[in-house]
């Protein structure tokens, strides 16, 4: 059965107007901040509620759902946690439950769908996504997910091979997407709100850091709580990560472009390779002054 996606049936979006003084969320002081007049919809009466039915999953579920809150920055619509689903859209489940060793093994020669439920520490990791003690989890933290996983399919990969990457995105809901690099660059020029050319690194590291990091201010609403991606070696790194369905093929390498978000460190934009374990923050696709 293929999911059910539907969104709330509030009648109107929040709108909150920044202002020189004005102190939005959590009296964060934005005057001089350089975002004053900038607007922020918080769409907090729009749930995207996500129903996936299918065959049994690795606990013998049939069926799972999840609501995301949205919020819109500029004219962008994002859901501000990240995704959870261990379905594809279809209501196929994604294989989970892979140790380190295995999930190695997933990633030698023919890359396969993988996913698993990982936080800040050993004892929020659930190699197996689905099993009851992981729900709470990752209903904070969402997913992590390899290529494979999103694109719904097992891949073998060789360096010529590019047409390999032309894949459909099976993950996403109906009407939202894998954010691409463009869309990226689009949601932090305008959360800076400033020409990005007269910037220094360190001064758009800091402007970002303070606008959007879990640990900061975050206006925006975007950043969630989640540290850690999974390398092909089933190692854990401690880093956030939202995905790109953008690749990147220098020096015959298979990459995927992310954001990269640290405790005290934001890099805009950042490639991992396609076994990496990775969180994702979908993005709608078509982008109108309403849902």
């Amino acid at each position: 059965m293929i999911a059910l996606v539907e969104l709330g049936t509030a009648s109107g979006v929040t709108t909150v107007f920044l202002s020189a003084g004005s102190t939005y969320p959590e009296a964060v002081d934005l005057s001089g901040s350089g975002y004053e007049g900038a607007t922020i919809a918080i769409c907090e009466p729009y749930t995207l509620k996500d129903h996936r039915s299918g065959a049994a999953d690795s606990a013998g579920n049939t069926s799972e759902y999840f609501e995301y809150a949205i919020v819109k920055i500029g004219m962008q619509y994002w859901i501000k946690s990240n995704f959870a689903s261990s379905r594809q859209k279809d209501g196929t489940p994604i294989p989970t439950g892979f140790n380190a060793e295995e999930w190695a093994a997933r990633s030698t020669g023919q890359l396969q769908p993988m996913c698993l439920v990982s936080a800040t520490g050993s004892a929020n990791t659930y190699e197996d996504a689905n099993v009851p003690e992981a729900q709470a989890i990752r209903a904070q933290y969402g997913c992590l997910y390899n290529y494979s996983a999103i694109v719904g399919q097992s891949i073998t990969f060789t360096d010529t091979a590019r047409a390999d990457f032309v894949k459909e995105d099976r993950l996403s809901p109906e009407g939202w997407s894998i954010p691409s690099k463009d869309d990226f660059s689009q949601l932090l020029g305008y959360v800076i709100q400033k020409d990005i050319r007269e910037m220094s690194n360190e001064d758009y590291t800091a402007e970002l850091i303070e606008k959007m990091h879990v640990n900061k201010g975050n206006v925006t609403g975007f950043s969630a709580i989640g540290s850690r991606g999974r390398a092909a070696t089933g190692a854990y790194g401690a880093v956030l990560y939202y995905l790109s369905m953008n690749y990147n093929y220098a020096f015959g390498s298979h990459t995927m472009t992310s954001l990269r978000l640290l405790s005290n460190t934001y890099e805009p934009i950042y490639d991992i390779t396609i076994y990496y374990g990775a969180y994702v923050r979908l993005l709608k696709k078509v982008y109108t002054q309403s849902l």
